[in-house]
């Protein structure tokens, strides 16, 4: 059926982002934002309090809890891992669209 799957992925989105929404504080609810883009998922970036970066890699013939996850911090260089994430969640962002 077209648009199946589709409707079933926004559907998990919307109960997870409700979820979350309830467990953070009011004044921190309406920060939070999904956004889904049509290209393949190498990473998931997490950037928290322009300062923090989590990532983790999907590697081949590796799932869910068994990928590395990196814990990144900003340092005062301009330089190193978290410009590179930043960068690419910047680019994923500007290029999807927002639930």
């Amino acid at each position: 059926m077209p648009g199946h799957l589709s409707a079933l992925t926004e559907l998990n989105i919307q109960n997870l982002t409700r979820r979350i929404r309830t467990q953070l504080a009011p004044g921190v609810r309406d920060r939070l934002a999904v956004r889904v883009y049509d290209e393949s998922i190498r990473a998931n970036v997490l950037l928290i309090d322009d300062r923090l970066c989590i990532v983790q890699h999907y590697l081949p013939r590796m799932r869910g809890v068994d990928c590395p996850t990196m814990v990144i911090e900003r340092t005062a260089q301009t330089s190193g891992l978290y410009a590179v994430f930043d960068d690419i969640f910047t680019s994923l962002w500007e290029r999807s669209r927002q639930l």
